[in-house]
């Protein structure tokens, strides 16, 4: 999406955090996720797919996804490497699922290769390769993190685009937003959070008689 940022240019960065969900409102939407043949993670990345043309956005949602790319049990340390997804946006969100499910499974036989390594391969400067405005999609559930409530924060001394973490806790969904400082970017996150909002509890109804049948 054209945030009307000057190509090149380092802005101060904005960090805030902000709920989508409460607990229960997450757990229904969860539900129907596992319904539509998957979770949390390809659910979310579905829902977020449909909303960007909603917004103007491409009709093709396409990220860098990280993914742990650790090689064994005895290894200490961040073992990251960011793969990239390409999902198609289709008229429902079970068919949208279905094509976040088969971009992660063409994105996970390539995760040997660093992203950094294919940029370079492909032409991409060495030098800028890792700071070049790109859209990560992450996802974390801090519920298996004892003590880990309340205590997420994530900073950048600049920002030249916008990313977000989104994560889930006891109290609920939640995204932690970083961007470059300027009133258009504010406007166009707010829109995103307002729209991601409405497509995440849009399916409350649905997925909260799942739950209701499932527990009969």
């Amino acid at each position: 999406m054209d945030l009307g940022l000057v190509p090149g240019r380092w802005y101060a960065p904005a960090n805030e955090t902000d709920r989508l969900l409460s607990s229960q409102e997450t757990e229904v939407f969860e539900a129907r996720c596992r319904t539509a043949g998957g979770g949390m993670f390809l659910g979310l990345q579905a829902a977020l797919a449909m909303v960007m043309p909603k917004l103007g956005g491409p009709e093709v949602y396409r990220a860098l996804m990280p993914v742990n790319d650790r090689g064994g049990d005895y290894a200490i340390g961040w073992f990251i490497n960011a793969l990239p997804v390409e999902v198609a946006v289709r008229k429902t969100f079970t068919h949208t699922l279905a094509e976040a499910r088969k971009s992660y499974e063409r994105a996970r036989e390539h995760l040997g290769v660093h992203y950094l390594r294919a940029w370079r391969l492909l032409g991409g400067d060495a030098r800028d390769g890792g700071y070049r405005p790109v859209n990560f999609f992450s996802y974390n559930d801090f519920r298996r993190a004892p003590s880990a409530e309340g205590n997420v924060h994530l900073w950048f001394s600049g920002s030249n685009g916008f990313m977000f973490w989104l994560h889930r806790d006891h109290y609920g969904l939640h995204v932690n937003s970083i961007y470059a400082d300027t009133s258009r970017t504010a406007d166009i996150k707010g829109a995103l959070l307002r729209a991601f909002r409405r497509e995440l509890a849009g399916r409350q109804e649905s997925a909260r008689a799942i739950i209701e049948d499932s527990s009969r």
